[in-house]
């Protein structure tokens, strides 16, 4: 069975691995098969030339892979599943701002690029909630310290993901 990787790229950026599609998150990398921006630019261009750019709340595909965004003021969460694995992503304030329009998913990975609180995450998250950006390390601190693991590189599928909702810290 292949395994989806969720791996930390220079800059805060994230790259989504499944078997037919691989997106990036605020980084652009030719490889990838879609860009999704947290941060809404006005109409912004693609940023590269063969990848698809998304860049704000709507429904998409791309590799099979179906994406809904939710805006909240120029900030966008994302919602997917990658391999049957339901995958949430965005910024620890745009989640909490949105926190109530959001169901669960198996994996929850917000940025944090300021101090906030953390903790309703359980309610979004089933399985892992990972941390990454300048303020992961401190955010990440509200959870059972045995429970938060520090990796670059986050490899599972759906039926290896943890009973028991596990933190991780992208670093």
């Amino acid at each position: 069975m292949k395994y989806m990787e969720i791996t930390l790229l220079p800059q805060n950026g994230l790259r989504i691995k499944g078997k037919k599609a691989t997106l990036t998150v605020d980084k652009a990398d030719k490889t990838a098969s879609a860009l999704l921006l947290l941060q809404f630019i006005p109409d912004a261009a693609p940023i590269v030339e063969e990848m698809v750019t998304f860049n704000g709340p709507g429904e998409y595909e791309v590799g099979g892979v179906k994406i809904s965004g939710f805006r909240s003021g120029d900030k966008t969460v994302y919602s997917m599943t990658l391999d049957g694995t339901s995958i949430l992503v965005g910024s620890i304030q745009t989640l909490t701002a949105l926190q109530s329009k959001l169901k669960e998913h198996n994996i929850v990975i917000a940025l944090c690029d300021g101090a906030d609180s953390a903790t309703f995450l359980t309610n979004l998250g089933t399985n892992v909630i990972m941390f990454y950006g300048e303020k992961a390390e401190e955010t990440s601190q509200v959870f059972p310290k045995e429970k938060n693991q520090v990796v670059s590189k986050y490899t599972t599928s759906l039926d290896k993901l943890p009973q028991e909702v596990e933190t991780i810290v992208l670093s």
